[in-house]
């Protein structure tokens, strides 16, 4: 019973991870957005050299984090935002040609309790 339960408390938590991602990277736009708990992980993908920025912003326009990247074909980045307050946040990806936001909803953590005789 105990390795039932293993097996489909793993399967759901991969299951999870996939359901997570919002973007497909090998699609024609080269931003992406994976939410994994309060990590976002950005995929920028390009053939030439590029400068990139990635900001942070709350719904109300309030700048939370920004930075520049500079690379030759795309970056991967993650970016950690547990140390931000529950609700909404806007992730923005620009090279100054292209431009792409996610809108990222963070809440509470959760905790399960798994009772066992």
């Amino acid at each position: 019973m105990k390795n039932v339960l293993t097996i489909f408390v793993a399967l759901l938590v991969s299951s999870a991870v996939f359901a997570m991602r919002t973007t497909d990277p090998s699609a024609d736009n080269s931003i992406a957005f994976i939410k994994t708990g309060s990590v976002v992980k950005v995929i920028y993908s390009s053939d030439k050299e590029s400068n990139t920025r990635v900001t942070i912003t709350d719904l109300k326009g309030k700048e939370v984090f920004s930075e520049s990247v500079r690379s030759r074909n795309g970056f991967t980045r993650r970016y950690n935002l547990s140390q931000l307050g529950r609700g909404n946040y806007i992730v923005r990806v620009s090279d100054g040609k292209k431009s792409r936001s996610e809108i990222i909803t963070l809440q509470p953590l959760q905790r399960v309790a798994v009772l066992s005789k």
